[in-house]
C-alpha cells in the first residue's frame, strides 16, 4: 500500500509522519502518536468521543473546526493544526472548559468527555458569546450515556458567562499559548492535499492517493484508471471512511478533489444560487448569501448529521451518494436544481429530476462528477421536514420538501418531493398538479396530502413500517401546506425565498 508523508502541527508541535491512504486520523493520533486521550467509540462519526480540533490557516488566523477523527482520513491533516485533549491544559492548570466540566460534575465514566471538551473548544475559539442554541448545536454530535447532558450544558454556559464578564480571556485562556508559534509554522507548509509527499518507491500500491489541483489534471488521472470501480472521488471522505471502518471496504485509489478551486464557493447569479461541489454543509449554514437568499437550504443543512460531520461532508456528496433518504436529495428535488456535470469527454447540465435512476444509481457516466449545483431563485416559498428517531444526528425515516409559487392568492407552481418512501427520492407529481390554480384551503390541503401518500411505495424496515411511512408523508404535506399558507400573511411575497423547517 502506498505510503504518504503528511506535515502538520499537533498540540503546538511540528510533525511529519508517514500514513496510508486508508488510515484514519484517530488511528494516527492514538496508535501513531500515542495520544490516547482521544477515544474510539462508534467508528462511524456518530458518538463524538473521537472529536478533535482541526485548525486551518487563513488570512493570518487559525480557524478551528470540530472533526470526528474516526472518519477523517489522516492524509487530510496535511498543513493543519490538530489539537487533542492533551493539548489544552497548561501544566497543572486546567483549561477553562475542563475546569467548568469538573465544577459542574459534567463527567462520570469519562469516555465521552474529551470529545465534549474539544467540541466546546472549537465553539468558543470561533465565537466568544455563542447563543444557547449554538451551544446546544455544538454538542449535538457528542453522545453521553451517564450525565443526562444538563451538567454538560451548564458547564458550557459557565464558560460563556465567564467570557461575557471578562473573567476568562478569549485570547489568553481559550486559545493555547503556542498558537502564535503554530501560525508561523503553518505559513511555511505548502498547503493543500496536492502537497502531500509520496516517498520514492511508493508511487503505487493496493491503495493509492491522488490529489489533483485542476479539473484537467483530475480527468487525466481518471482516464488512466479506465474502470470506475477502481477509485472513489472524495472531498470530505466521510462515507468512504465509514465503509472502511464498518465494512472493511476501501477503494484501490482515493482521488481527493478538495484541492480543486473550480469546485469551491457559493455564488449568486441573476436567477440562481450556484454552489460548488466542495462546499460543505457547515459552509452552507454559515453563508450569509444562503441565509439571505435561500434560508431553507441552511436550515435543512443544520438538521443533518452533527457539527463535526457537517464540517467535512458536502452537499454534492450527499446527492451523489444517491441514498433514498438523503435530506439534500429531497430538498434539491423540490427546489428544481440543475447540476453542472463534467468528465474527460466534456461538460453537460442535468436536471435534478433526471439525476436519480435506481436505488443508489444516478445518471453520472464513467469518470463524471458534479461540478456545481444551481438552484433557481425568485418568488417561491419553501418547506422541508424530516421524521427520525432522534432530532439530531440521525437519518430520516421519511423526509419531504415543498416549493410553491403564488399568483393572486392562487398556486402557480408546485413541487412536492418525498424521500424514504421509494428506492429513490421522488416527486409527487399528481399532488403537485392538483394544487395548480387552487387556493390553500383545508379541503385542498387534505386532498393533496392523500395524493402524495398514494405516490409512495415504501418498504418496512427497522425505522418504520410501510403504512407508517405513508402516514408520515400525509402528515408532512398537511404541515407543509399549512405552514406555507400561514407564511403568506406573515412575510411579503417580494422576498426571494421563504422557508420553514
Amino acid at each position: 500500500m502506498q505510503s504518504l508523508i503528511v506535515t502538520f502541527y499537533i498540540n503546538g508541535k511540528a510533525c511529519a509522519y508517514p500514513v496510508k491512504p486508508d488510515q484514519t486520523s484517530l488511528d494516527l493520533i492514538r496508535n501513531g502518536l500515542g495520544l490516547t486521550g482521544t477515544k474510539e467509540g462508534c467508528s462511524e462519526g456518530d458518538c463524538g468521543s473521537c472529536t478533535v480540533a482541526v485548525g486551518s490557516l487563513a488570512k493570518g488566523r487559525i480557524y478551528y473546526r470540530a472533526m470526528t477523527s474516526c472518519i477523517l482520513p489522516a492524509v487530510k491533516l496535511h498543513g493543519k493544526h490538530v489539537i487533542t485533549i492533551e493539548g489544552l491544559s497548561k501544566g497543572e492548570r486546567l483549561h477553562p472548559i475542563q475546569q467548568a466540566i469538573l465544577e459542574n460534575r459534567a463527567t462520570q465514566c469519562g469516555f465521552c468527555t474529551p470529545g465534549v471538551i474539544m467540541s466546546l473548544f472549537c465553539l468558543f475559539a470561533g465565537s466568544r458569546h455563542p447563543s444557547v442554541e449554538r451551544i446546544n448545536a455544538a454538542l449535538e454530535g457528542n453522545l453521553c450515556r451517564c450525565t443526562g447532558y444538563e451538567s454538560i450544558r451548564q458547564a458550557a454556559y459557565q464558560v460563556s458567562e465567564g467570557l461575557r464578564r471578562r473573567l476568562i480571556s478569549a485570547g489568553r485562556d481559550i486559545l493555547p499559548e503556542y498558537e502564535a508559534k503554530v501560525r508561523k509554522g503553518l505559513a511555511g507548509i505548502k498547503g493543500g492535499p496536492d502537497a502531500v509527499k509520496v516517498p520514492e518507491g511508493n508511487e503505487g500500491g493496493t491503495a493509492a492517493y491522488h490529489a489533483p489541483k485542476t479539473l484537467p489534471r483530475l480527468f487525466a488521472i481518471l482516464k488512466r484508471m479506465r474502470s470506475c470501480r477502481r477509485y472513489r472521488l472524495i472531498s470530505g471522505g466521510t462515507d468512504v471512511m465509514v465503509d472502511r471502518n464498518i465494512k472493511g471496504m476501501f477503494p484501490e485509489n482515493l482521488v481527493d478533489i478538495s484541492g480543486i478551486p473550480a469546485l469551491d464557493g457559493i455564488k449568486l447569479g441573476r436567477k440562481n444560487l450556484s454552489i460548488g461541489a466542495n462546499v460543505t454543509l457547515a459552509q452552507i449554514i454559515e453563508s450569509p448569501l444562503v441565509v439571505r437568499q435561500l434560508p431553507v437550504l441552511a436550515e435543512t443543512a443544520a438538521r443533518m448529521a452533527s457539527a463535526q460531520v457537517r464540517n467535512a461532508a458536502t452537499l454534492a456528496g450527499n446527492l451523489a451518494n444517491a441514498s433514498p433518504i438523503a435530506d439534500m436529495g429531497v430538498l434539491m428535488l423540490a427546489l428544481g436544481a440543475r447540476l453542472k456535470l463534467a468528465s474527460p469527454k466534456g461538460s453537460r447540465t442535468a436536471n435534478i429530476d433526471d439525476f436519480y435512476k435506481a436505488y443508489r444509481k444516478t445518471c453520472l457516466g464513467d469518470h463524471e462528477l458534479i461540478v456545481r449545483m444551481e438552484v433557481p431563485l425568485g418568488g417561491a416559498r419553501y418547506s422541508f421536514l424530516k421524521s427520525a428517531k432522534r432530532r439530531a444526528v440521525d437519518i430520516s425515516t421519511a423526509n419531504s420538501a415543498v416549493k410553491l409559487k403564488f399568483s393572486n392568492g392562487m398556486i402557480s407552481e408546485a413541487r412536492i418531493a418525498l424521500g424514504g418512501v421509494a428506492p429513490i427520492p421522488i416527486l409527487a407529481d399528481k399532488a403537485a398538479r392538483y394544487l395548480m390554480g387552487r387556493e390553500l384551503c383545508e379541503e385542498t390541503i387534505a386532498k393533496a396530502a392523500e395524493l402524495a401518500a398514494a405516490a409512495c411505495s415504501p418498504i418496512s424496515d427497522v425505522r418504520g413500517g410501510a403504512e407508517y411511512r405513508r402516514t408520515l408523508v400525509r402528515n408532512h404535506v398537511v404541515r407543509h401546506l399549512a405552514a406555507l399558507k400561514n407564511s403568506m400573511s406573515l412575510v411579503p411575497s417580494t422576498k426571494r425565498g421563504q422557508g420553514c423547517v
